[in-house]
């Protein structure tokens, strides 16, 4: 199997007869039930968050492969007549379709490509982490109807975004870096990064912190291996902002401007003391999910997953608190990187997923048994479908995760 694959598996499966069938009678192979939780965590966004219509942020989205494909179009814009660098890929890749799609069929096209990515990478990282697979059904339903986010600006599931596209790639970046691939990490995290710099640079932090932090459980070959494959998508974006907004601009016109962006044109994302009062009681709720949900994800049974995506965690909280620090110290350079963009999904996401999980396996015995699925069906978590890092697994098996680069 490959490392995309959900029904990952290090040892072959033995063939059982189906319930209720013959001694010797046809076999059929049952749903697995990860497989069956990532269809429905795509139909729960389907129902929640599909529009007859095209939105507003796709429309903004789209304008720059417009351009692309038709260089008259905005061709006199004194904002868009220069293309931004942030969303080069994207434009790119959406260019050619304009040429026989309209705008309406694209967005659909979009919205599903990256729905079923976020239902299989979140399914992918529920099975390396070992939930149980309707946990992660209940908790993503949760955290969607609950609105995703603390914020009002930045929900991870917006219609056809760039940033769309940067979330699965950093769940399956943090699948990877639990399972020891930290060549694949890096790739992912990095193209995440070339699609979208905000989300998929913070997390690409995130996870170099989770790297150096765990240092137990990485080497430093791993943590190279992660840098290498991460600097070739990561370095040219990084370039082409910096050129792109190096503008012949003295220090304290560049401070006005970084104020400007900040405070007035996107206070709802950068100013945290103004999307923070807008909804009664959120600092409260913000308090509890920033402590409760680094404590149900490091708690979890499978340590090496805990640890790493309890760092990861952490990581995202601690930019949150340094962006309400650079908000009291006026540091606008700082805010208009979006600190706050990953804390205000991910954690809660996390909190409702593991706190499910904790409340359907009696406080981990489950998992700690080798149970791991959840529904009428059993999903084993022992011989067939164990990860090379578990636990369960001896530890010779376990020494492969020193392997060279971490790409196998």
């Amino acid at each position: 199997m490959g490392p995309f694959s959900i029904t990952h598996v290090d040892e072959p499966a033995v063939a059982r007869p189906a319930p209720g069938a013959a001694a010797g009678g046809p076999r059929r192979r049952l749903p697995d039930s990860y497989t069956i939780a990532g269809v429905l965590v795509f139909v729960i966004i389907v129902v929640c968050c599909w529009r007859s219509f095209v939105l507003h942020e796709e429309e903004l989205y789209f304008l720059g492969s417009r351009r692309l494909a038709d260089p008259r179009f905005l061709a006199l814009d004194l904002t868009w007549h220069r293309l931004p660098p942030t969303s080069a890929l994207y434009d790119h890749l959406l260019a050619p379709l304009w040429s026989f799609l309209d705008e309406f069929t694209i967005a659909n096209l979009g919205r599903f490509l990256t729905w079923g990515l976020f239902g299989w990478s979140l399914t992918l990282l529920a099975r390396t982490v070992r939930l149980p697979a309707w946990s992660l059904v209940v908790g993503f339903a949760v955290w969607l109807l609950w609105r995703q986010n603390l914020a009002t600006c930045g929900a991870p599931i917006e219609g056809f975004q760039v940033k769309s596209l940067s979330y699965p790639l950093m769940f399956f970046a943090l699948t990877f870096l639990i399972r020891g691939r930290t060549a694949w990490a890096g790739a992912a995290v990095g193209l995440a990064t070339a699609f979208h710099i905000i989300v998929g640079g913070w997390a690409c932090l995130a996870l170099f912190l989770c790297l150096l932090v765990n240092r137990r459980l990485y080497s430093w070959r791993q943590v190279a291996a992660f840098l290498l494959a991460a600097a070739p998508f990561v370095a040219p974006v990084v370039v082409s902002v910096a050129l792109f907004h190096g503008a012949q601009a003295s220090h304290a016109v560049q401070a006005r401007i970084d104020q400007i962006y900040a405070m007035f044109a996107m206070p709802r994302c950068c100013d945290v003391t103004f999307f923070m009062s807008l909804v009664p009681g959120e600092w409260v709720r913000a308090a509890v999910i920033f402590v409760l949900a680094p404590i149900v994800v490091f708690a979890w049974p499978e340590r090496r997953a805990a640890l790493v995506l309890g760092t990861f965690i952490t990581a995202l909280i601690a930019f949150f608190i340094g962006g309400i620090v650079a908000r009291r110290l006026e540091l606008y350079s700082l805010l208009k990187l979006y600190p706050f963009q990953l804390a205000n999904a991910l954690p809660a996401l996390f909190l409702f997923v593991f706190t499910a999980a904790w409340a359907g396996t009696r406080g981990g015995r489950a998992v700690s048994d080798g149970r791991c699925g959840g529904w009428p069906w059993p999903a084993r978590c022992g011989s067939r479908t164990t990860t090379r890092w578990s636990p369960l697994r001896s530890r010779r098996r376990r020494s492969s995760w020193t392997s060279w680069a971490g790409w196998r």
